[in-house]
């Protein structure tokens, strides 16, 4: 029972397990380095991980994948795109619920900068208290296109990277190339 509030409570698109990873497909992830952290270590140490690569290589399925890992551990975990994470933060301004909701957001795109202010705020009530899992589809020096202010970009980099575990990944899109094995197969030769 505690398991299933805590999954419903991190609000997953979909369960993800390290074992339902391709790794052969995704040779710039260290297998090894993964199924470490998967032991939850990070979290006791409020350490941070990102991966950053193109889209639909794996990211949001590793992360997700170590989410449920915690949440079968017993931690109080919260997936969140950007979008949503933005959207959370403006409503809690319109109802006077912000420091409330930015308190929440610390226990468990394209950005203005009243939102790229938010999204600092979140990060640095979690600096060295909790760990974050953020996937990114751009590089670091990328994100003050994104989040329109170097200052905050440099405050927030500064905080995730302290104590945290990089992944970049590079390779074909998983999603792409599922499509495209599926239409070789539709495709049938004359003889």
């Amino acid at each position: 029972m505690l398991r299933e509030t805590g999954l419903n409570k991190a609000k997953f698109p979909s369960i993800k397990t390290i074992d339902g990873f391709n790794f052969a497909l995704q040779p710039t992830v260290d297998e090894a380095k993964i199924r470490a952290l998967a032991n939850l270590d990070f979290l006791r140490s409020a350490e941070n991980v990102l991966f950053l690569g193109p889209s639909g290589i794996g990211k949001t399925h590793l992360s997700i994948a170590l989410g449920y890992e915690a949440v079968k551990a017993g931690y109080k975990v919260r997936f969140l795109t950007t979008q949503e994470l933005t959207s959370q933060l403006y409503a809690s301004l319109a109802d006077a619920t912000f420091q409330r909701e930015l308190g929440r957001l610390g226990k468990y795109l394209s950005l203005d900068k009243t939102a790229s202010s938010h999204f600092f705020q979140v990060i640095n009530q979690a600096y060295e208290r909790q760990s974050v899992i953020i996937t990114s589809n751009r590089p670091f020096q990328e994100w003050s296109g994104v989040l329109h202010d170097a200052v905050i970009v440099t405050a927030i980099l500064e905080r995730v990277l302290h104590h945290a575990h990089i992944f970049n990944m590079k390779g074909d899109r998983y999603r792409l190339r599922e499509y495209m094995q599926a239409e070789e197969k539709k495709v049938m030769p004359l003889s």
